[in-house]
């Protein structure tokens, strides 16, 4: 799966002479520019240098300071990844996804068999790896970008803009910190094209019916596209969803996989799908259009819920105490609200799974993802839509 090309600068191969490279992990970042605050944590970082084959990612001194000021790393992280395995840039199964202790990471190297043009990915920025050098000891890069904490699924979702109106349906129904609270699942988040396409569907279901369908969207456990084979996938509605693999494309739910895939996140990972996955078989309306909901499939609902109605002009809602219970009915098919198209998703399998974020960041990133929605969404209320694509 590719993400947009971005203009390469600066990528050199490094090799020594002598014994295979003449160069270890450690020396090849001693020697490297522009990394001063990785070099700073050589002392403290004995592994860098233990014996066996291991792989280093060093961000730029730039990189870490900017994520630093962006609020993206703290002032005491540095976004650097070490794995106790050799990453090797040139193998033939190129696209991989690599677990780091604070998170799990894109290393994708457009041109294997030639000069590397290696393409990351973090929770919060793509970019690409700036240097490499085959090492005796395994491998040294640096990046342009730091690899911090995976970030909980609503602050990930704004920050790879396409398919934020599924957020806005989590933040009219106060489910956002039920989403970022979930962890060992794979969300299919629908593009916003596809959410507009689903509109008059969604608008005609009651608060605990929409709940449902957002349910069957999320399953366990967490998988990236290079560890999906053709299968069936339980979401926490109880739905099974057929899961399809054909070639470099696939489809869940009979809804195809998107163009962007495997975004870590606390949670697990994201992968986007091109139209909303609404089972056959649906809950019974509550009697109250207004309910607030208290089920999410077989997941607690966290914090206090009330009702949000659909002309109200607030993503807000006053909080009142609910008990969450599970009530999911299970389908045995799902249908889809728009013709699905195929796109690709699948290559190499590297296990991977992503860390969760500490307690402050968790509490600032459900804060800034649901927070950048909820202007939007109010609009939207007012106007009685859900999640209407082109206003997100």
């Amino acid at each position: 799966m590719r993400f947009p090309t971005i203009i390469l600068t600066g990528l050199f191969l490094a090799t020594g002479t002598g014994s295979v490279h003449a160069i270890s992990i450690v020396d090849a970042l001693k020697a490297s520019s522009g990394t001063s605050i990785a070099q700073a944590a050589i002392a403290a970082n004995p592994q860098w240098a233990a014996a066996g084959q291991k792989t280093l990612i060093v961000p730029t001194d730039a990189a870490i300071n900017s994520a630093r000021t962006a609020g993206y790393l703290t002032q005491n992280e540095t976004g650097i990844v070490f794995l106790t395995t050799a990453t090797n840039h040139k193998d033939v199964a190129n696209y991989k996804i690599l677990k780091a202790p604070q998170t799990a990471l894109l290393f994708d190297n457009y041109v294997p068999q030639g000069p590397p043009e290696v393409h990351v990915r973090s929770s919060t920025q793509q970019g690409l790896i700036t240097a490499n050098v085959d090492c005796d000891d395994g491998f040294f890069y640096v990046s342009n970008i730091p690899f911090e904490t995976a970030v909980v699924p609503s602050r990930a979702i704004v920050l790879n803009p396409g398919a934020t109106s599924f957020l806005a349906l989590f933040t009219k129904y106060n489910l956002v910190q039920t989403l970022d609270s979930l962890t060992g699942v794979t969300i299919f988040v629908p593009t916003n094209a596809a959410i507009a396409a689903a509109q008059t569907r969604l608008a005609a279901l009651t608060p605990n019916q929409v709940a449902y369908v957002l349910a069957s969207h999320i399953v366990r456990p967490t998988k990236f596209s290079t560890e999906m084979e053709t299968g069936s996938l339980a979401a926490l509605s109880g739905v099974s969803l057929p899961y399809v693999v054909s070639g470099e494309s696939a489809t869940v739910g009979g809804v195809a996989i998107g163009a962007l895939v495997d975004v870590p996140t606390s949670a697990g990972s994201i992968l986007t799908v091109n139209a909303v996955i609404i089972p056959a078989t649906l809950p019974p309306a509550d009697s109250n259009a207004n309910a607030a909901v208290t089920t999410f499939g077989t997941v607690a609902v966290v914090g206090a819920t009330s009702a949000t109605t659909a002309t109200s002009t607030s993503a807000s809602a006053s909080a009142s105490t609910s008990s969450s219970t599970s009530a999911s009915t299970t389908a045995t098919a799902a249908t889809t609200t728009a013709t699905a198209t195929t796109t690709a998703t699948t290559s190499s399998s590297t296990p991977a799974v992503s860390s969760t974020s500490s307690t402050a960041r968790t509490t600032d990133d459900a804060k800034s993802g649901a927070g950048q929605i909820a202007g939007s969404l109010a609009g939207l209320l007012a106007a009685g839509a859900v999640g209407l694509a082109g206003v997100l």
